[in-house]
């Protein structure tokens, strides 16, 4: 049986950069928060090409089973200057069911606190880099897993980009609860 090939995807959706760095941020946000419908038996992929994709000070809130991948740390980049630690610029909070984050680099530009990835489900991630870059005041936290399960191989999680200028802050590359 010969099957044809077709260049309509059924669960992966493609990301463009499509303008700017904040014009592709939006679009990013846009369309992996958008996806509907994955469940365990039916997982999507969001495949994001190179670029760089800025968020703002917005993150992108991970959906249960919606895997987004890069195409590698050096190409995709998100970056936000999301200033909390509690929430973080890749977000699983609350959602149940799990998420795989791969080949991409997150970016904090921040200057207030600030968290790369946040997980209480289960979060896999495979060659993400996470950086945090400028001048930070408050604790700082590359990835924090809370009471879910976390897997990580090859990646660099890098906190050595930025200063702090409250003596009483935190650094943690990785920490789990």
């Amino acid at each position: 049986q010969t099957t044809a090939a077709t260049d309509t995807f059924v669960s992966t959706i493609i990301v463009s950069p499509v303008g700017n760095t904040t014009q592709n941020g939006t679009a990013l946000k846009t369309a992996y928060e958008s996806v509907a419908g994955a469940t365990v038996n039916s997982p999507f992929v969001v495949k994001v090409e190179p670029g760089v994709y800025n968020l703002g000070s917005g993150r992108i809130n991970l959906i249960p089973y919606v895997n987004i991948e890069g195409s590698g740390p050096e190409s995709t980049i998100i970056r936000s200057t999301q200033n909390s630690v509690s929430v973080a610029v890749l977000d699983f909070e609350g959602a149940g069911g799990s998420v795989e984050v791969r080949g991409l680099t997150v970016r904090h530009t921040g200057s207030g606190s600030a968290m790369g990835v946040y997980s209480d489900s289960y979060l896999y991630l495979s060659e993400v880099n996470i950086e945090f870059t400028g001048t930070l005041a408050g604790d700082v936290f590359g990835v924090y897993n809370n009471g879910g399960f976390l897997r990580m191989r090859d990646c660099d999680v890098s906190t050595s980009g930025y200063t702090i200028t409250n003596g009483s802050s935190g650094v943690i590359g990785v920490s789990t609860t």
